[in-house]
């Protein structure tokens, strides 16, 4: 028997009734025994995650699914839910990618705990991208999760050699929790020079810009912005070898 999957701040329950209404995200249905917007979230990764072991049930799980997210009102996130539910049981990259993007459009929302439910699914389905533990060490540090987001930024070296983009990612991540971010940031910044990696140093000198303007260094970090404006822009202007 498949766990309900808990999301926000919830877990799905055994018995999920009909929503009459639409629902917003994060609030409750009007009608009696309201189900949350999060509630309906978890049950579709339930039945994702159902359609790709083959559970007993799987099917009526996702027709369950169906009928929630229709009352869901339009937005970026219904749509992802039902692309998700959409998804073949045999294409595993096609619903990694969708909850790359939920996660994504969670953490747009501040909805962090929620998205760290989502990439830990991703992660079960692709435990060696790269890409995908990186956005899991971002999210465990936007959390506080110090410990775990440094596990996962040192799984992404690990993954990727050491060398790569995704490397030199999460070292500016990493770099934010040590005891002097900023010094630290500063070594990664000059790394990624070094490497040619101009989206790795903007990234790092808008997080270092980050750091100087709380520290009332205001001068400092308009020329960090200025500086990772400069090498944003050359970055994309490159041709990709």
């Amino acid at each position: 028997m498949t766990r309900g999957i808990g999301i926000g701040n919830g877990v799905m329950p055994g018995r999920h009734d009909g929503v009459r209404a639409p629902v917003e995200a994060g609030a409750s249905c009007p009608c009696d025994g309201g189900v949350l917007r999060r509630e309906v979230a978890a049950l579709v990764l339930r039945a994702v995650m159902r359609a790709r072991s083959g559970a007993p049930g799987a099917a009526f799980v996702r027709r369950r699914a169906e009928g929630e997210v229709v009352h869901l009102v339009e937005s970026r996130e219904r749509r992802l839910l039902g692309k998700l539910l959409a998804v073949p049981p045999g294409e595993a990259g096609v619903t990694v990618g969708l909850l790359a993007a939920y996660a994504a459009e969670l953490e747009r929302g501040g909805r962090h705990r929620e998205a760290d439910v989502v990439l830990r699914l991703a992660l079960r389905l692709r435990p060696a991208s790269a890409e995908l533990v990186l956005r899991s060490a971002r999210i465990a540090r936007l959390r506080g999760r110090r410990d775990r987001a440094l596990r996962l930024y040192a799984g992404v070296r690990r993954l990727e050699g050491g060398r790569g983009r995704l490397s030199r990612l999460a070292a500016v991540g990493a770099a934010l929790l040590v005891a002097e971010p900023e010094a630290a940031l500063s070594r990664v910044i000059r790394e990624a020079v070094r490497a040619g990696d101009g989206e790795a140093a903007a990234v790092g000198l808008e997080e270092r810009a980050a750091l100087r303007r709380a520290a009332g260094d205001d001068a400092g970090a308009a020329r960090d912005l200025s500086v990772a404006a400069f090498l944003s822009g050359r970055a994309r202007s490159t041709p990709s070898g």
